[in-house]
């Protein structure tokens, strides 16, 4: 499936990611004025960072822990962290989680 004008666009971070591309990549995709949202999966630990448009240019929401529901009003969606995440196995409990934005 592929369409037409996206709103939104899902990015599964490499384990190997490099900070530098992540932000390249950010800033590809806010090139395009139709994507209102990105938001980017980290693969080893429940959590994700949600960047959104806005009035002043853009906002950035880090959800951490799989407790977490990442709100995507301009999707219609609130998913919880723990869904995203199901099936798989951290070698961290939650309670030393600690987020942090790239």
């Amino acid at each position: 499936m592929c369409a037409i004008v996206p709103a939104l666009v899902i990015g599964i971070l490499s384990p190997a990611r490099d900070p530098f591309d992540t932000h390249l990549r950010i800033l590809e995709y806010r090139a395009d004025p139709d994507i209102a949202c990105i938001l980017l999966i980290d693969p080893d630990d429940p959590r994700a960072i949600l960047h959104q448009r806005d009035g002043a240019g853009g906002r950035n929401r880090l959800y951490a822990g799989p407790d977490q529901i990442m709100d995507i009003p301009e999707v219609g969606a609130a998913v919880p962290l723990r869904d995203v995440y199901d099936g798989c196995e951290f070698d961290q409990p939650d309670a030393n989680l600690r987020g942090r934005l790239c």
